[in-house]
């Protein structure tokens, strides 16, 4: 699309939204006639509930317009009764989706619908799973001070607690409070120590009752200026895959069907990526040029590469795939299939690795064989996280060749 054409459809969207919010908001207040002013409504309705079918009161909901591809937010937020319903009036003749979610319950998702002229139409039922578990803590900066008044969150692999409607901040005394936290996640807590700088525990449990972490300036992660345009910092805060005992172990065919592990000898005493990926991954994608470039930089020092790609279909069509991947992208380092594409059962898989979050996932192993960092995610908008992004990645092989890191 052309950057005209992109503010164009902008314009569109921006004027059809405050279009809405100015008749609907004089429905509602019964100052509009349907009939003299031509405009033509269509009350949606709904009920939100939990996994066990009991309805969740105080869950935020919105709509989106639909425009092919295109989705724009409503203007306003409704929330749920206490017996878990919403019910709103929208323009008719347009595409809509709903949205449940908030800062009290997981999101979901309605179908796609056409609001059609002067009726009532009932969405789905939506299922979230309340983040009913709170806990609470307190920080302190390495010299025993409390952090005081320094913004936090916290973020579980189904909910997150962050947008920019919720901003919490530690009182004078260093402490905080998690009101909604799913029950039966383990979660992580951030916090910012300074601008642009972020502090990260994770697998943290949820039962919990007083937390307490102290901030140590070797474990800042110094983030890029755009940081939240690319919620990098909730990124690395989901990050809470690991490796138990430090290792991981497989043992899987290649595209010439020889089987490769890393106890082979081309690995030993060497500085290892394990890269889990799939053809079918646009991040995997994005990210493949730059490890063939690490590979070809840095392969006189000892670095080596192994991809693991997990693939969808026959296992004759997952070869193809993956063959094709490494053709596309002139891959110079062995590339192995995986499987079907199924992350629940990637520590059956690969052994040791645990919490696994997404592709692509890499796993950086140094000499004497132990895990040192994964890293999972792969994107590269906006700019100047993209920069950090690729910076990260080299930061981290020198560190396993024992590179000096500018």
């Amino acid at each position: 699309m052309s950057k005209g054409r992109f503010r164009l459809c902008i314009f569109c969207v921006i004027f059809q939204m405050c279009f809405v919010k100015s008749i609907l908001s004089s429905y509602a207040d019964g100052k509009t006639d349907t009939t003299e002013s031509g405009v033509v409504i269509t009350q949606i309705q709904g009920s939100v509930r939990d996994p066990n079918g009991a309805s969740v009161a105080g869950v935020q909901i919105y709509y989106k317009i639909v425009n092919g591809e295109e989705r724009a937010w409503g203007s306003k937020i409704h929330t749920t009764d206490k017996y878990g319903k919403y019910s709103f009036f929208v323009l008719s003749n347009s595409e809509y989706e709903i949205n449940a979610g908030g800062i009290i319950s997981t999101s979901a998702v309605s179908r796609r619908f056409t609001a059609e002229p002067n009726e009532v139409y009932q969405v789905e039922d939506l299922i979230v799973r309340p983040a009913n578990n709170s806990c609470k803590g307190r920080v302190l900066f390495e010299n025993g001070q409390p952090a005081a008044n320094l913004s936090y969150g916290y973020v579980s692999k189904s909910f997150s607690s962050y947008n920019t409607s919720s901003q919490f901040k530690t009182n004078n005394r260093g402490e905080f409070v998690i009101e909604h936290i799913l029950p039966d996640e383990l979660f992580s807590f951030w916090i910012f120590p300074k601008e642009n700088t972020l502090c990260v525990w994770r697998r943290l449990n949820p039962n919990s009752r007083n937390l307490e972490f102290t901030l140590k300036t070797s474990e800042y992660i110094e983030l890029p200026v755009d940081w939240f345009m690319g919620y990098t910092h909730e990124a690395i805060a989901k990050d809470m895959t690991f490796a138990k005992d430090s290792r991981i172990r497989f043992c899987l065919p290649d595209l010439y069907g020889d089987t490769i592990s890393l106890e082979d000898e081309q690995f030993k005493n060497k500085a290892v990526l394990v890269n889990i990926c799939g053809s079918w991954c646009g991040g995997c994608r994005l990210e493949l040029p730059y490890l063939v470039n690490f590979k070809n930089k840095y392969n006189k020092e000892g670095l080596e590469i192994i991809g693991i790609a997990f693939e969808r279909g026959t296992k004759e069509e997952q070869l193809q795939a993956v063959k094709k991947l490494a053709q596309e992208f002139r891959v110079n380092y062995p590339l192995l299939i995986g499987g079907v594409e199924e992350g629940e059962k990637m520590g059956t898989i690969i052994n040791g690795l645990e919490l696994f979050q997404g592709y692509p996932t890499t796993v950086y192993i140094g000499r004497d064989g132990l895990v040192k960092h994964i890293q999972t995610g792969f994107w590269l908008w906006p700019e100047a996280h993209k920069q950090w992004q690729i910076k990260q990645m080299e930061d981290h092989i020198k560190s396993l060749l024992d590179i000096t890191v500018n």
